[in-house]
């Protein structure tokens, strides 16, 4: 272990402690097991398919020699019936349709009883037989027949030597008959014997392939499902809240380095929700001051007869803000307006967002002008934050005069929106009039602009959050986007539609969480 979490086991894939290992040793048994018994029944097969076909050679052999020795016997006949009948040719057909048998009949019967030299050589001995007795009886008597000397012949066929060597044809054809036989009956006992082997062996290879499936569910279940799911438990436990109860770790080395994952895991989550239950308890301790900080950076909420103002602060992260919006309510019917930035955000930057903001309200309420209270504000902040800084727009409305008096330290360019626009001038720019305010240089001076402030026009002021907010491939928000925003402004529509339009446009921009304040102000003169 490391510290507190459970570190992840390897194991080789052949151990019989892994999962890997012990299916790899079933798998290699199981082949094993089967290229063992395809080889025995492939043996077995082939040992019945030889068989048959020695049957099937040997049930030709004796159908050709029954045949053969009757092809025999009709030459014998029609010999004699020929010379019985004094030579009439219609006694000889027979013989004439055996003679044309006879060479067919004895080759095909050679090439059957090749396989077997017992066989071979007494089917010699019957073709001898037949040729000696076709050599000294049929021929010769046969020829003295057919040459007029038929009482010759018969006294020849009457001797008895024609039956004698006929005879040996019958006993070699008997000899030859019981030889393949007996081949035939013992090549039918091997047919059968091998296919009795190959049925048995052919159940055997199913009952071992059974064993095999059977051995895998087993393992299947024993070393993954059944691990898996006490794995799977334990982990439904721990995700309904019970991130003490310990993930088991049980079964082969892969469901063990799961178990040993999750554990970790576990160790983590639990690790975050003991820094999440003391941020929840920070938050109840300090959480008062954090929403005294956020409302007292708010724009309060005034009202001066002939303005309509709008406006919004969107934190970038949490309740607290570097921007700070005030609007202060004058003598005479004006209206004082500050749009500050300070650099960064969070705690720090806010409590000093609010001294600026204090400030300078309390410059304005007191009767200086922009660009006093900027310099007042300058003056106090001295050394106090060296490594603080920001900017500001401080503007003044008066609308029965008709003016707008501002002084702008740093910041981004305010917008005057002309409702009646003359020749160049829809849009007034009210730049920058001075540095940005810091510390680090109190006696810098600012300038002051005074403009017309005219029935419709609309004084829109930002911080630079929102035309500097980026999309994911870091492409700005811009001056153009923002401005068309808020193109609904100069055709005297209400002002607060239009802010919020302006401010989630800048979110559909960023597509995510904002990394800056964004701060919108509008300010329109009614009459």
């Amino acid at each position: 272990m490391i510290g507190d979490v459970p570190v992840t086991r390897f194991a080789s894939p052949f151990r019989l402690s892994s999962l890997r290992g012990r299916v790899l040793w079933l798998v290699g048994v199981g082949v094993a097991g089967t290229v063992v018994s395809g080889a025995v029944l492939i043996s077995s097969a082939v040992a019945q398919r030889d068989a048959l076909v020695q049957q099937r050679q040997l049930t030709a052999a004796l159908t050709d020699t029954g045949t053969l020795l009757a092809r025999y016997t009709d030459e014998e006949t029609a010999l004699r019936g020929y010379l019985l009948s004094g030579g009439q040719p219609a006694f000889l057909q027979p013989y004439t349709n055996a003679e044309a048998m006879i060479p067919a009949l004895e080759a095909d019967l050679q090439r059957q009883a090749n396989a077997s030299a017992t066989a071979r050589e007494e089917v010699a001995a019957l073709l001898t037989s037949h040729q000696r007795w076709s050599a000294a009886i049929l021929a010769p008597e046969l020829a003295q027949a057919k040459g007029g000397q038929v009482q010759l012949a018969v006294k020849s066929e009457a001797s008895g030597a024609g039956k004698t060597r006929f005879d040996d044809i019958r006993a070699a054809d008997t000899q030859l008959t019981a030889t393949l036989s007996d081949r035939f009956n013992a090549v039918s006992d091997r047919a059968a014997s091998a296919g009795s082997r190959l049925r048995t062996d052919l159940f055997l290879v199913l009952v071992f392939l059974l064993v095999v499936l059977v051995a895998l569910m087993v393992g299947l279940l024993r070393f993954v499902v059944g691990p898996l799911a006490r794995v799977g438990s334990d982990l439904r436990q721990v995700s309904s809240g019970a991130l003490d109860h310990p993930i088991a770790d049980r079964g082969p080395i892969e469901v063990r380095n799961v178990a040993h994952d999750a554990e970790a895991m576990r160790h983590r989550l639990r690790a975050e929700v003991a820094n999440v239950v003391r941020s929840e308890e920070a938050l109840d301790q300090h959480g008062p001051a954090v929403r005294a900080l956020q409302l007292a950076l708010a724009p309060p909420a005034v009202t001066v007869p002939g303005i309509e103002v709008a406006a919004r602060l969107e934190p970038a992260e949490g309740l607290l803000a570097g921007d700070w919006l005030d609007l202060v309510t004058l003598p005479g019917g004006r209206l004082g307006v500050v749009v500050g930035d300070v650099s960064g955000h969070g705690p720090r930057p806010a409590v000093f967002a609010l001294r600026l903001k204090t400030m300078i309200s309390a410059e304005l309420s007191g009767g200086r002008s922009p660009a006093d209270a900027l310099r007042s504000a300058s003056l106090q902040i001295g050394a106090e934050e060296p490594e603080m800084f920001a900017t500001a727009f401080v503007a003044m409305l008066d609308p029965r005069a008709g003016v707008l008096t501002y002084a702008n330290a740093g910041h981004p360019d305010a917008h005057l929106l002309r409702a009646v626009a003359t020749a160049g001038d829809a849009v007034i720019d009210l730049s920058a009039t001075g540095p940005l305010l810091t510390g680090l240089a109190s006696q810098w001076t600012w300038s002051q602009t005074v403009v017309s402030f005219l029935p419709g026009d609309v004084l829109v002021a930002y911080t630079d959050g929102v035309v500097e907010a980026r999309d994911a491939l870091g492409q700005q928000f811009g001056p153009s986007r923002f401005m068309g925003a808020l193109s609904s402004a100069t055709a005297g529509g209400p002002l607060d539609p239009m802010v919020e339009t302006a401010i989630e446009a800048v979110r559909q921009h960023v597509t995510g969480r904002l990394s800056d304040d964004c701060t919108v102000l509008t300010c329109r003169r009614t009459s």
